[in-house]
C-alpha cells in the first residue's frame, strides 16, 4: 500500500522503454557513402558542369588580370559561362578571338 501511494503521488514513475542508439546507424550510413559504393556515371552531370565552369571562370580572371579583356567584356563573358554558352576553355578562347573581344592575345 505504501508503494501504491508513492506511485499515486508521483514519487515513483515508470521509466520510458529505452530504444537502441541511432549513433551506430548514422555511422554505418556515413561509411557507405564513398566513391566505391556509388552507382551511375563516374562523374555526375552537375560535377562535370562545375569543373567546366570553374576552369572557364579561372581563365576569364586571368585575362582580366593581364588586361587582355576589360571589365565590361569580362562581365558579359562571365554571364555567358554561367548560361552554359561554352563547351570548354578552348571554345571560350575561340569565341573571344572570333568576336575580337581581346585587346591583345
Amino acid at each position: 500500500e505504501d508503494v501504491r501511494r508513492l506511485i499515486k503521488d508521483g514519487v515513483i514513475k515508470v521509466r520510458p522503454k529505452s530504444t537502441p542508439s541511432r549513433g551506430r546507424l548514422r555511422m554505418r550510413r556515413k561509411r557507405r557513402r564513398g566513391p566505391g559504393s556509388r552507382k551511375g556515371s563516374t562523374i555526375s552531370q552537375k560535377e562535370l558542369w562545375m569543373a567546366k565552369v570553374r576552369a572557364q571562370r579561372k581563365f576569364l580572371k586571368l585575362l582580366r588580370r593581364k588586361r587582355i579583356i576589360d571589365r565590361k567584356t569580362y562581365r558579359k563573358l562571365y554571364m555567358m559561362v554561367k548560361g552554359n554558352a561554352f563547351r570548354s576553355v578552348a571554345h571560350l578562347k575561340h569565341y573571344i578571338i572570333e568576336h575580337k573581344l581581346a585587346r591583345r592575345i
